[in-house]
């Protein structure tokens, strides 16, 4: 039996400590989320797939293989600036929306300072209580995921993600999508300490170089 794919628009992922496992979490255009657990086998095959096709795919003609991956390395970076300043963009948005305009011949009125605030025992960080890991919850139907596959377009990416017979989900991505997915993906699996993080060569490396460390005696073959 053909899945029927739903095309999503937004995509995140959590990791479960009961599970082992992590949450993948699609929503769709009419607001439907759709879940899929996603296991540590297929998460490693696909990060180094899909780092090999962001690198292959990398819009360099004539250059060898270490300058390729090289530029993908940067334009992984720029993704993520781009990212940190949109989220940087809206927090100073947000903290100055209540400003008061300046007008030239007024004094502009200062707030009353207020007293320092009593030391909650609770959220002290001294005396307050370890949190416990976020619950993840699944919805009830969530399945196995148990393909992912990647189109590479013209600028773009179409993304895939098979669970059993009855579920395939779609998300079209940019390149600047597929390395945020790529980081975010990253970061989860690390969350649960799955020892991927030299799955995507170019990532790893460029993490060492940038905190100066020998990439040619650290890197895992």
């Amino acid at each position: 039996m053909t899945a029927e794919v739903l095309l999503a628009t937004s995509i995140d992922f959590a990791f479960s400590q009961m599970e082992d496992r992590i949450l993948v979490r699609c929503l769709d255009q009419a607001g439907g989320s759709h879940h899929l657990w996603l296991t540590r086998r297929l998460t490693r095959a696909f990060l180094q797939q899909f780092g090999s096709l962001l690198a292959v795919t990398a819009p360099a003609g004539g250059v060898t293989d270490a300058q390729r991956q090289a530029m993908v390395l940067f334009e992984h970076l720029d993704a993520l600036n781009d990212q940190a300043a949109l989220a940087r963009d809206r927090e100073a948005s947000a903290l100055t929306s209540g400003a008061v305009p300046v007008v030239p011949g007024q004094s502009v009125p200062v707030p009353a300072v207020p007293p320092p605030p009593v030391p909650d025992p609770a959220t002290d960080p001294e005396t307050a209580p370890v949190p416990a890991e976020p619950t993840v919850t699944p919805a009830a139907d969530t399945v196995l995921m148990t393909r992912i596959d990647v189109t590479p377009q013209e600028g773009r990416f179409d993304l895939r993600l098979f669970g059993g017979e009855s579920r395939a989900v779609m998300l079209p991505l940019t390149r600047g999508d597929a390395h945020r997915l790529l980081a975010v993906l990253l970061r989860t699996a690390a969350q649960g300490e799955w020892g991927l993080d030299d799955e995507v060569g170019w990532v790893s490396d460029g993490t060492r170089l940038m905190q100066g460390r020998d990439v040619a005696t650290v890197r895992r073959h």
